[in-house]
């Protein structure tokens, strides 16, 4: 395997496009190769900390963690998951909004999503009437400085239910 990564030719966009046709049955119906390929570049090149990998260690283990990333259906580019550096290894990682893609995409009774980020000062209640789960968020202001204390997420099913 050492040799084979090593002997490999091509662009990094040209090595990543091959990769993913020849495996089109690991990735999720409608993916478009095409536009993943382009996503990834411009991630790419507006990443110091992965330009610097790069630089470093070389792009085999980026491009792994973007097969990875496209495997799972997500996309790095829109801030689906992440490729951390660590070291001299890529650390992949799924972002809140890729989870909720992930769960969504593999439980089709989930309806919707909503998420919230919880600013001191807000109002934030969480509780349960006639065996249902509530919550409510009122945010007292705008924009500003205001420290976060929390966050939440609630989706919807099919049936409605919480």
């Amino acid at each position: 395997m050492a040799n084979e990564v090593a002997t490999r030719k091509g662009s990094f966009s040209e090595l990543l496009t091959t990769e993913l046709e020849q495996n089109t049955a690991a990735l999720p119906a409608n993916f478009n190769i095409s536009r993943y390929v382009k996503n990834s570049i411009a991630l790419l090149n507006g990443n110091d900390a992965l330009k610097e990998f790069n630089r470093k260690y070389g792009n085999e283990q980026i491009r792994l963690g973007l097969l990875t990333a496209a495997y799972s259906g997500l996309d790095a580019s829109r801030g689906e998951c992440y490729l951390i550096p660590y070291g001299s290894q890529i650390n992949f990682v799924a972002s809140w909004k890729g989870m909720m893609q992930y769960a969504k995409r593999n439980n089709k009774m989930l309806h919707h999503f909503k998420v919230g980020i919880i600013h001191e000062g807000d109002v934030f209640e969480y509780g349960s009437k006639n065996g249902d789960d509530f919550y409510d968020h009122k945010i007292t202001s705008v924009g500003g400085n205001k420290r976060i204390v929390g966050a939440y997420a609630n989706c919807t099913y099919s049936d409605g239910h919480n």
